[in-house]
């Protein structure tokens, strides 16, 4: 299996106990070790699934979705191959403690809220979503009331996507305006913000943040798309001290590839932090010549082993680690990428 090659099936991956040099931020190393096991590599974080459906939304459907914060997935661009080895050793090296990536070449590089708020435009407000929450049965019968379910229905996934991809010929009822709603988040939940599981499943767990779709976008999402990546991170490495065959990769996998590529000096490949939300700049294709970059190449061939590449100048980037820019609105990070955006095209 060749380094960008991640097909929708399984991949298997061995990952190799090496020691791998982390620079602390006192200078100190240490070596960060994985276990030697060959392992299935299971997923069902499909971002071509969402790019596909949400990117081809225009007109209500698109004021709908912007409307509650989400806009910023319909500007995933598409992908067609996805790096679950690449996507296995980020989740490896975050430290759950301090949310911080480490390798050899960067030492530490903490991520943010903000940070994903960028990424993927989510909203970054004040109300947390619980995560993991407790949802009672009243919260089940309202979300389900919400998405216009029939009494002995079962809520699925295909009919959410059949309720987004519907055609709506006729101005959309208020009813139908709040089930559209509903139904993208849950959908994009399943399949790009928190997939937990194969296959993909939906999550009740965040219903009680969904009971009055007029507030979605109070909540602060980046914060819970954080949150879920860290479980994952914690998922994985518990599983990987053990004799293991498969393990399910989890989380948000791009936020989480584009935030450590993005902050990396990769000389010609790397992008300039102009455009917001992030994820417009990184097309699969892009994805793997960076990816490819921050290989260990042995006799000019990339192999799976990564890390190599050193942070890019604080200066040059625009997440927290970055120096605020004047005008940006950069420490008002609920409404960031907005203010952002509209900072660049006035300055031309």
């Amino acid at each position: 299996m060749n380094l960008g090659d991640c097909s929708s099936g399984n991949s298997d991956f061995s990952v190799r106990g090496r020691g791998l040099r982390d620079v602390s931020s006192n200078g100190a190393e240490h070596s960060a070790r994985v276990p030697d096991v060959r392992v299935k590599l299971n997923s069902s974080f499909a971002a071509s699934r969402v790019s596909e459906i949400f990117s081809s939304f225009h007109g209500e459907k698109k004021e709908l979705l912007e409307g509650i914060g989400f806009g910023g997935l319909m500007r995933i661009p598409p992908q067609d191959r996805f790096n679950r080895k690449f996507a296995l050793w980020l989740l490896c090296n975050l430290d759950c403690s301090t949310l911080c990536l480490k390798s050899p070449g960067i030492g530490k590089l903490k991520i943010h809220d903000s940070d994903i708020h960028l990424i993927l435009g989510l909203p970054k407000s004040c109300k947390q979503v619980l995560y993991p929450g407790i949802t009672s049965q009243k919260d089940v019968q309202q979300v389900n009331n919400i998405v216009t379910m029939r009494d002995g229905q079962k809520l699925s996934l295909e009919y959410l996507e059949k309720l987004i991809v519907q055609p709506y010929p006729n101005k959309m009822t208020e009813r139908e305006r709040q089930a559209f709603q509903v139904a993208c988040v849950l959908y994009a939940d399943a399949f790009f913000l928190s997939p937990h599981g194969t296959p993909a499943k939906i999550n009740i767990e965040i219903f009680r943040s969904l009971l009055q779709p007029e507030r979605i976008r109070e909540y602060n999402w980046s914060g819970y798309v954080l949150q879920c990546l860290k479980e994952a991170a914690r998922r994985i490495q518990a599983a990987l001290k053990k004799p293991i065959k498969a393990v399910i990769l989890g989380g948000c996998l791009l936020a989480l590839q584009i935030f450590y590529l993005d902050n990396l000096e990769l000389g010609p490949f790397k992008s300039r932090c102009v455009r917001v939300p992030r994820v417009v700049d990184f097309t699969s294709e892009k994805l793997k010549m960076m990816i490819t970059a921050d290989c260990v190449h042995i006799g000019g061939k990339a192999t799976n082993q990564f890390g190599c590449c050193k942070l890019r100048s604080a200066s040059e980037v625009i997440y927290a680690r970055g120096k605020a820019k004047e005008g940006t609105g950069y420490s008002d990070t609920s409404n960031m990428v907005e203010k952002f955006e509209s900072f660049i095209l006035g300055r031309g």
